[in-house]
């Protein structure tokens, strides 16, 4: 997740979708590979490298339910 503007950047997918390791339930998708999709939809970060943008992502605890 980044944000553009205030506005948050998000690639986000069913929690059936993601890829569980046994503790986790990670999305399917790598940043800096997701980084030319975000850039096709938010033209003021046509000129923006991956490395210049905050980003986290956010995981699904299986043992605490909770994200």
């Amino acid at each position: 997740m980044g944000v553009d503007q205030g506005q948050r950047i998000m690639a986000s997918v069913p929690l059936a979708d993601g890829l569980d390791d046994g503790r986790f339930v990670n999305g399917p998708y790598d940043h800096e590979p997701y980084w030319e999709t975000v850039q096709r939809t938010h033209v003021r970060l046509w000129d923006v490298e991956y490395y210049q943008m905050p980003r986290g992502r956010v995981l699904f605890n299986k043992a605490e339910n909770r994200y």
